[in-house]
């Protein structure tokens, strides 16, 4: 190739570049976060969406997309960074209604009721109709323990919307806090009737009847929202669970087993399959399920923590310690790897190093009252018996 013609696509490329403007470069990000969020892959969604950001900071739009795409990450820790990024969209465009709205639904996950309330509020004074907002202001009111509101708000967003599901599982949510079963149990039907396909009714109608004790009547309706979605993992797992509860063991090990011909990629019912036989202290048929499981999912940490644990307990150190690096190694922030980390430490009487892992962990994660008990052992093995009273003294709190 001659000089000529590199310094010719040289210059063409360069030309190209300077031609995407930082409003073109934001576009194509935004468009990009939005369809990969609407195929449901939320972490590029929010790889898209912070590049957005960073070209254009004062952009309420790319804060509101990136705070959905946290929110529906499905990931606890993710909720104060989706906190973070709408209240950042309604400080610049406090009209993006829906943004008010999930910013009140995180309060409410916080137990910030009153701030959620205000919330809820607010929304409605500039869209009375706004079914979302009468949700929002009716599950505030029932954590401020005002029932009679809560359900003139919920019922409200019923008469506005009476087709959605969810209103009524809240309304029927606040007659079981009532202990009011009969009312719950009539909202569910209702509920059911409008959708005869609704998997969420009948697993809250199925809940009640277990609640109140009508386990035959739990059962049947756990199997009809299999019946409907037959394909769904969770359903399955669930009907095992309510087995297990019921000490029906040999039941929950068969459904667990179905389960994982349901969805063979899925480590998910290997996992619980194994908690299963641990339980029933089958020591070797639970280390073969939760490898099983790694061997299904290898990237998901889930039994890989299930064996470090278990081989924690018998105090086969090393065997755990082989799986804990493997969890660091795959993410080196994983605050259970660091927890068990700090264990295995602490029973090789490596004190110093067993602090360090137990506060690296409860800095990110301060409630952790396991991590602390054990940080309070390693003071008093290392003789710093006022530090060890301490963490005592917040584990007790």
């Amino acid at each position: 190739m001659s000089k000529v013609r590199i310094i010719f696509i040289c210059i063409l490329l360069i030309t190209v570049a300077a031609c995407s403007s930082p409003e073109e470069k934001k576009a194509k990000h935004l468009s990009r976060g939005l369809k990969y969020f609407n195929e449901g892959k939320y972490n590029e969604a929010i790889i898209e969406y912070k590049n957005a950001v960073q070209i254009s900071p004062k952009d309420s739009e790319g804060h509101y997309r990136l705070g959905l795409a946290l929110i529906r990450s499905g990931r606890l820790q993710d909720l104060s960074n989706a906190y973070k990024e709408l209240s950042q969209a309604v400080e610049i465009n406090p009209d993006i209604m829906d943004a008010q709205i999930q910013i009140g639904n995180i309060l409410l996950l916080s137990r910030e009721y009153s701030k959620a309330k205000e919330k809820g509020e607010m929304v409605l004074k500039k869209e009375p109709s706004n079914v979302d907002a009468h949700l929002l202001l009716g599950n505030a009111f029932a954590g401020l323990n005002k029932d009679g509101d809560a359900i003139r708000e919920v019922k409200k967003a019923i008469e506005l919307d009476p087709k959605r599901i969810t209103s009524y599982l809240n309304l029927g949510g606040i007659y079981v806090t009532q202990n009011n079963l009969n009312e719950a149990e009539r909202v569910y039907r209702e509920a059911i009737a409008i959708d005869t396909k609704s998997i969420q009714a009948r697993l809250a109608l199925a809940n009640l009847h277990y609640l109140g004790k009508d386990m035959t009547a739990a059962e049947e309706g756990y199997k009809e929202a299999i019946s409907i979605d037959p394909k769904n993992l969770n359903l399955h797992i669930t009907l095992g669970r309510f087995y297990s509860s019921q000490k029906r063991y040999k039941e929950a090990e068969a459904k667990y087993i179905e389960a994982g011909g349901v969805d063979p990629k899925n480590p998910l019912s290997q996992i619980i399959l194994g908690d299963l036989y641990l339980f029933q202290k089958r020591d070797d048929d639970a280390v073969k399920a939760y490898q099983k499981g790694d061997e299904i999912k290898p990237d998901d940490l889930t039994a890989k923590k299930r064996l470090a644990s278990f081989y924690l307990t018998k105090t086969k150190i090393d065997e755990s310690l082989k799986y804990v690096d493997k969890i660091l190694e795959k993410n080196s922030n994983d605050q259970e790897g660091h927890s068990l980390k700090g264990r295995i430490f602490l029973a090789k009487l490596k004190v110093s190093e067993a602090i360090s892992e137990f506060q690296k962990v409860l800095k990110d994660e301060p409630g952790r009252s396991d991590v602390r008990y054990f940080l309070a052992q390693a003071h008093m093995i290392a003789g710093d018996l006022q530090l060890s009273k301490n963490e005592l003294t917040e584990v007790l709190k």
